[in-house]
């Protein structure tokens, strides 16, 4: 079993170079007479898209395909933590507060937010436009806009409920203490940071699965990336300040049930 934690945290009053690839890129596919051009900015890997703009660190691709899949995995993360947000703040969203969601990748989490709170307002956050597509059906209380999380373009004490997911992969091990900080100061006193990610492990697997584990370690080691940086979350949100910091622990079932509950299990899974 793979496992995620949500740590919520109260603050108090108190991609690949560009010398790989050109843009505009023709290519023949061996199989098809048919000429494929590129989008500017991008380069093919086996036949998934790749942004050579953006994040050097980041490895996943960036085409409809991993944007469904991110989809897909919001929706079995909010069926395993049994909603979209831990934070006890459902009152006042109620009411009307400030919301960021930093890294929020196809903006979905805001969008069913924004829908389920008309009287807040929503920001959606990312180095790329993967929201591009979800503008037109985001409602008037969401707005999405480019940024990095490592230097965001908003004031001190901006966001009432700060909130960010799965991002692991997405900074170096180094960074991440940038990270918790940036989140940290454009929250308001008395506000909440709130982020969920995987432990990045599945749990009792056979010899084949450790080979690929190993090999996925190396790679990202490779990139600088800390795979079991959840570990050392806890301390980072401390050091930043924070305090009645919490912990919830989810296991996520893979592979298990009925074929209607295993096949997209394993399907979606981002381990």
């Amino acid at each position: 079993m793979g496992q995620r934690s949500s740590k919520r945290a109260r603050k108090q009053a108190n991609a690949p170079s560009d010398d790989q690839t050109s843009s505009n890129q023709d290519l023949t596919p061996s199989n098809s007479d048919r000429i494929i051009t590129l989008p500017e900015g991008f380069k093919v890997l086996d036949n998934r898209l790749f942004s050579i703009k953006g994040n050097p660190v980041y490895a996943l691709p960036n085409d409809d395909v991993e944007f469904g899949r991110l989809n897909a995995q919001h929706y079995q993360i909010r069926f395993v933590m049994q909603g979209n947000q831990m934070a006890p703040v459902r009152e006042e969203l109620q009411r009307g507060i400030k919301v960021l969601d930093a890294g929020c990748g196809t903006g979905i989490w805001s969008i069913e937010m924004a829908r389920e709170y008309p009287n807040s307002e929503f920001v959606g956050a990312d180095l790329l436009d993967v929201f591009k597509a979800s503008t037109a059906v985001a409602p008037p209380n969401v707005r999405f806009q480019i940024a990095n999380t490592l230097e965001l373009p908003f004031e001190d004490n901006s966001f009432d409920y700060v909130f960010q997911r799965l991002q692991t992969v997405c900074f170096r091990e180094s960074d991440w203490p940038i990270v918790i900080k940036e989140l940290v100061r454009v929250t308001k006193p008395g506000g909440w940071v709130e982020l969920i990610e995987a432990e990045a492990r599945i749990k009792n697997i056979g010899p084949e699965t450790q080979k690929f584990y190993t090999h996925l370690d190396q790679m990202m080691a490779m990139r600088e990336v800390h795979t079991k940086i959840i570990l050392t979350i806890p301390e980072m949100l401390k050091s930043a300040g924070l305090e009645e910091t919490e912990r919830k622990q989810c296991s996520v079932p893979i592979g298990w049930g009925q074929p209607e509950i295993a096949l997209p299990s394993v399907r979606v899974s981002p381990l």
